[in-house]
């Protein structure tokens, strides 16, 4: 309930982002009890960041994504007309994140030369930089321990840092499928960057990453079928065929049949 009634008055926040004092945004700041121009934007940046961080608790990401590019005026679009966002860093921090939770790192080196270089050397945005330097080195260790630190540096990151570490995970995967006909258990644990002793969580990534690749598979387009016999779809097929089967205390990498290519 708190979330919609967040993405109702953020709505209403839009009203502000015009800079000037219509007639229309009189009305809504007189029927909020606010009384003048500066303090209706600061409560409507204000509601657009809870309206951000609400999105992200339940998962949305869309939504997320659109706040974000609705605070963007208010951060730095005449900054020296208003009092600056504590929540800037936060906010901004998180963003760079989800780019990397997307696999859009091509925006996330765009979204970080254009902020400001006050504001790419807080913890907050600090910490996604970190996170995809831990990625470009394929330092598992390293990234764990920016996971462990993002509490404390970057708060309700949690969804949008599972999602980063579960795309590392199947890019180990693919690589592991291609190094090793079966691994054990505690051995695709700790490469998976994963507890050892976990078998549990290893199971349920890979029947996650067997479901994903069987969809893949069908989601395949005709044109990306016409001619299976180039090396490009050859890799493609092998990639969507192999499946994690479980044999005891071993994980077999397993080719199964692609109906797509029969």
């Amino acid at each position: 309930m708190a979330a919609a009634v967040a993405i109702d008055k953020a709505e209403i926040a839009m009203l502000a982002l015009g800079f000037t004092p219509t007639d229309e945004i009189v009305k809504a700041r007189d029927q909020l009890g606010i009384k003048t121009q500066d303090e209706f934007m600061k409560w409507a940046r204000g509601t657009l960041e809870a309206a951000a961080v609400d999105a992200l608790k339940v998962g949305d990401l869309g939504a997320f994504e659109r706040r974000v590019t609705q605070l963007r005026r208010y951060y730095f679009e005449n900054p020296d007309s208003h009092t600056a966002s504590p929540n800037t860093a936060t906010i901004m921090g998180l963003y760079l994140l989800f780019l990397l939770s997307a696999d859009r790192t091509g925006e996330f080196h765009t979204e970080l030369e254009q902020l400001p270089e006050a504001l790419t050397k807080t913890p907050q945005c600090q910490l996604p930089v970190a996170v995809e330097r831990c990625i470009m080195e394929g330092n598992g260790t390293k990234l764990k321990a920016c996971v462990s630190q993002a509490a404390k540096d970057l708060p309700h990151s949690e969804l949008l840092l599972q999602s980063v570490v579960n795309q590392v995970r199947i890019k180990i995967a693919s690589s592991l499928e291609r190094a090793y006909t079966s691994l054990n258990s505690k051995t695709a644990c700790k490469m998976l960057l994963m507890d050892p002793k976990d078998r549990k969580s290893l199971e349920l990534f890979a029947k996650a990453e067997n479901d994903r690749k069987a969809a893949d598979e069908a989601n395949l387009s005709t044109l990306e079928l016409e001619d299976p016999s180039t090396p490009a779809q050859a890799r493609l097929r092998n990639r969507l065929s192999t499946r994690w089967v479980v044999e005891g205390d071993r994980y077999v990498m397993m080719p199964q049949p692609c109906l797509h290519w029969t």
